[in-house]
């Protein structure tokens, strides 16, 4: 082989390494750039918002990953019934099994989760995802995996969704005893886990502990930065 060829051949090489760099490595980019933008709530969106009562939870019943009927009233009955036994707080999310966001996130919600277990403070996430309402065994196999043991809700023809104007995965909604949202947004401003750790901001964790004891949560709304639920067209619903 003449030197010129040689150069030719590891030119070709170096290409092929940069062509096939993984798809992911751009969604951290984009994470980078969104970071900034996730403490900014006046550009929040839904049509819930921090202070509004969810009464319309108490009617919703989803199938869950397993194929069981989860009711949210039994949440809501237990809170008049037996306060001593209803949750604290419902931390509330959209879910996916496969956003790139989602799935960097997944341990940390998950560590969050066991963290307030004790505490009477429920997780439980919804896939509003049209392309995942079949995908049961690849959800309940992500789930087993990460440890994610609070229960995955089907929102088929994201019904839900619509009803709290979701849009991302992740999409947090801070729920306390009298149904009022008391933060919603992202779990963090950090979902690749990329930042020093004094210049991360922990807003779900600080919106948990603030109201378990029964302060102001000093960030209440944050923008949800995810991969945006791919809904049902209206000819399909």
């Amino acid at each position: 082989m003449t030197q010129i060829q040689s150069l030719v051949a590891v030119g070709l090489a170096a290409a092929l390494i940069l062509s096939s760099a993984p798809a992911q490595d751009a969604t951290i980019a984009k994470a980078d750039q969104d970071a900034a933008k996730i403490a900014s709530p006046a550009s929040v969106f839904g049509k819930v918002k921090v202070g509004d009562t969810l009464d319309f939870l108490a009617e919703v019943t989803l199938k869950d990953s397993t194929g069981k009927d989860f009711e949210f009233k039994t949440w809501f009955k237990s809170k008049k019934e037996a306060p001593e036994k209803a949750p604290q707080l419902i931390a509330l999310t959209f879910w996916s099994n496969s956003c790139p966001y989602q799935v960097a996130w997944n341990p940390d919600i998950v560590a969050l989760a066991k963290k307030y277990q004790g505490q009477r403070v429920k997780f439980v996430a919804i896939d509003s995802n049209a392309g995942e309402q079949g995908q049961l065994d690849q959800i309940n196999a992500i789930r087993s995996k990460t440890g994610l043991d609070f229960p995955v809700l089907m929102d088929a023809g994201n019904v839900v969704a619509d009803m709290f104007g979701g849009k991302t995965t992740p999409h947090f909604y801070l729920i306390d005893r009298k149904g009022t949202v008391v933060y919603t947004g992202a779990p963090d401003n950090d979902p690749f886990d990329r930042m020093p750790a004094e210049e991360k901001k922990l807003y779900l964790d600080d919106a948990i502990k603030a109201t378990l004891a029964g302060e102001k949560v000093a960030v209440p709304a944050t923008k949800p930065v995810g991969c945006g639920i791919k809904k049902v067209s209206k000819a399909d619903a």
